[in-house]
């Protein structure tokens, strides 16, 4: 397969995130913490699940690439926020920016060429996306 990149930047401390890049390779992660995730709480749930429907079950702060050439870029500022991201298949893009918090974001996309972008400022919101299949 091709490699992988993973750039991780910024200056907040204790953040539990954990990336799985796997399969035929290509993917990049770019994840840019101003403070930003749970802050060194272990957060297995997320806040509010009502407001993610079928992607309840995606695993807070964990970001999963597989397949072929899938992207993302993150950036997060603020505190105890959440965010997880399954992309599977080829060529998925996220472009997602949160700031405030308590914020929750969960996204799966399956297929190909699928893209998601959002910006999530203040506190307490959500966004579940699904795509593909």
């Amino acid at each position: 397969g091709f490699d992988n990149t993973l750039q991780i930047t910024g200056i907040s401390e204790q953040n539990i995130l954990v990336i799985d890049q796997s399969n035929d390779g290509g993917h990049v992660a770019r994840i840019e913490l101003k403070d930003g995730l749970t802050e060194g709480t272990r957060q297995d749930t997320w806040y509010d699940v009502n407001l993610l429907g079928p992607l309840e079950n995606l695993a807070p702060n964990k970001i999963s690439q597989t397949g072929f050439s899938q992207t993302i870029a993150l950036q997060i500022d603020g505190q105890s926020n959440l965010f997880a991201a399954i992309q599977t298949g080829a060529r998925n893009a996220i472009e997602a920016t949160i700031s405030g918090q308590l914020n929750q974001a969960a996204i799966l996309q399956t297929g190909e060429g699928n893209s998601a972008s959002f910006t999530q400022i203040g506190q307490q919101n959500s966004v579940a996306i699904r795509q593909g299949m």
